[in-house]
């Protein structure tokens, strides 16, 4: 197999994970007792990857192999929104408006809330 590009430099791969206002407002312990699960879940599959490789790969339907390949790639703790990340997302946010994908400029740090972050951490 032979590589002809990737997106090295180009893409950061997160995941982001994304709720309305009125589900903040709402139903916080709902939301917050689903991260601490999503964490212990992710953090198990980084530390245990030979049993999410065997588990993912029929769920998938892909060989064990290049599941295991694809899953190493993907292995990273869960992190909160750093000024960093926020940069990067205004960046992605700016991009859309030059290209009218968006109607106009979006403030992307005034749309993340930081309340969960201890169980990002």
């Amino acid at each position: 197999m032979k590589i002809l590009a990737d997106a090295t430099g180009l893409a950061s791969n997160r995941e982001y994970i994304l709720v309305s206002p009125e589900a903040l407002e709402r139903k916080p312990d709902q939301i917050r007792k689903f991260l601490e699960t999503y964490r212990s879940t992710t953090d198990w599959g980084i530390a245990n990857p030979q049993e999410r490789t065997r588990i993912l790969a029929p769920e998938l339907k892909i060989d064990e192999p290049t599941t295991a390949r694809a899953l190493a790639r993907s292995a990273k703790p869960l992190a909160p929104v750093t000024p960093e990340i926020g940069a990067e997302l205004q960046a992605i946010a700016d991009g859309f408006t030059e290209l009218e994908l968006v109607p106009g400029k979006v403030d992307m740090l005034s749309l993340v809330d930081d309340q969960f972050s201890e169980v990002l951490r």
